[in-house]
């Protein structure tokens, strides 16, 4: 199980480059460029497994089953994921599944998309006597936007990135969180963001404002 880093393979670990130049097939998902793909051996077989906006994709289920019979019909089996496959990646869920069918797994880590952001824009999420505190969120559909606690994250402190969000989600995600939603305090109006679009992938952008990077004290 390799993680694919947030999409420049410049940024795929040597282990991770290890396991594509040994591989016998590779199954991978959506957010895994042509770049990556292309460390792979060039024999080996490359199955897409993703799921794309608007189609059905083959399901949890089905991918579960085609990675224990492609490691038990003797094959060197890569299942690669964007980013780090333990960060919002199912691979917590896949680890699970192969370990019951007792499949021998090898975690190899991955640069995880905010990480790869964060170097890309020049951007820390930390900041000594600023923000001490990290919190990773998702929201691919807008109900989830909407269910998310900010109690916790209105926090000057706190630096939270949205994870994967699909476009009703970034609408949710875009307003600030009021008072209402964040307790008593809610977002200042003064506090800096930042929007970025595939960074370290092949192609990105960002929108950041100007002045400050971190909130004002």
């Amino acid at each position: 199980m390799v993680g694919a880093g947030p999409g420049d393979p410049d940024l795929l670990t040597l282990r991770a480059l290890h396991a594509l130049a040994d591989a016998d097939v590779v199954f991978y998902d959506e957010l895994v460029t042509t770049g990556v793909l292309d460390r792979a051996r060039r024999d080996a077989e490359q199955v897409f497994v993703g799921k794309r906006r608007g189609e059905p994709g083959i399901g949890q289920d089905e991918i579960n089953r085609r990675l224990v019979e492609a490691a038990r019909a003797g094959r060197r089996v890569v299942r690669l994921k964007g980013g780090d496959p333990f960060v919002f990646g199912r691979g917590g869920e896949e680890l699970e599944y192969l370990r019951r069918a007792n499949v021998p797994v090898v975690v190899v880590p991955g640069i995880t998309a905010a990480l790869g952001c964060a170097a890309e824009s020049g951007l820390p999420l930390t900041f000594r006597s600023e923000a001490s505190r990290l919190t990773f969120i998702t929201a691919h559909r807008a109900e989830e936007a909407a269910s998310i606690d900010w109690t916790g994250l209105g926090d000057r402190q706190t630096t939270a990135p949205p994870w994967r969000c699909s476009r009703a989600g970034r609408g949710r995600i875009r307003r600030r969180p009021s008072a209402a939603s964040t307790g008593s305090r809610g977002w200042p109006p003064k506090w800096a963001t930042a929007r970025l679009f595939s960074s370290s992938a092949t192609w990105s952008r960002a929108r950041r404002p100007g002045g400050p990077r971190r909130p004002p004290r």
